[in-house]
């Protein structure tokens, strides 16, 4: 019986594939304060504050994507982020190929919202042309939190997405094509971030979505082709776990 278990572990381990045996992780940060990010000597603008960590985590199988963000105040107090992610090219520039997700901690509780993005350069995609996928406020593919602590802010969120990744899903005003990938990566990422500042009060519609979202000032780091580190998701460890503790006791 103990053998048929292994033999079972290994069978379900070698069908599921890569996508859903895998996470696939990226995480930089700039602990010195240099406007340069690691691995990779990345500069970027740090006038609102720095980026102490940025870490991603994205499953393929579960359509799991987890962020983190830690930043240390400059010169301003961070409102948020808004970002861009991408399978390997930097995202900017691509109209309706990526959502685009803000990130608002300006409230007495995160707000994260996402949208088609619109291939500016710019975060306006919530205004034009406002093709709203998912929003924390009235669903819960989208969970938010945040916390601070003298100068630093964490801000971290996780996010189903696989119906942000489906296009077939969304109207046709989206205009979403073949090449529609909404929010994921593997072995490489492509990455597009602001950190912003706040001019006044941000607003929200009974949707969910955003009514006003007026930004100050805002830093940037964006890049392309950033390697990932694989990772076992939780089930293949505890498949794995399950076999081998079986094989032990024969």
């Amino acid at each position: 019986m103990k053998s048929k278990i292994c033999a079972l572990c290994a069978t379900f381990v070698a069908s599921a594939g890569l996508a859903s045996a895998q996470s696939f992780t990226y995480n930089a940060q700039d602990l010195n304060h240099d406007s340069v990010i690691d691995p990779g000597n990345l500069s970027y603008k740090s006038s609102i504050a720095y980026i102490d960590d940025f870490a991603l985590m994205y499953n393929p199988g579960s359509k799991s994507l987890d962020v983190s963000v830690t930043l240390s105040k400059n010169n301003h107090s961070p409102d948020g982020f808004w970002f861009v992610l991408s399978d390997g090219p930097n995202p900017k520039d691509d109209k309706n190929q990526y959502a685009i997700f803000y990130f608002d901690a300006s409230k007495a509780s995160p707000i994260v919202t996402a949208y088609v993005y619109d291939g500016k350069n710019n975060g306006d995609s919530w205004s034009n042309p406002g093709s709203l996928l998912a929003s924390s406020q009235t669903g819960s593919s989208l969970t938010a939190s945040a916390s601070t602590s003298g100068d630093i802010s964490t801000y971290q969120f996780n996010a189903d997405v696989s119906a942000i990744n489906d296009s077939s899903l969304w109207p046709t005003s989206y205009n979403l094509g073949s090449d529609w990938e909404g929010a994921q990566f593997g072995e490489e990422v492509g990455i597009w971030f602001h950190t912003f500042e706040l001019a006044e009060s941000s607003k929200y519609h009974k949707d969910g979505s955003i009514k006003k979202l007026k930004i100050k000032r805002d830093d940037y780091f964006d890049t392309n082709a950033q390697k990932t580190v694989p990772e076992p998701s939780a089930l293949m460890l505890s498949l794995l776990g399950v076999g081998l503790l079986a094989r032990r006791k024969r």
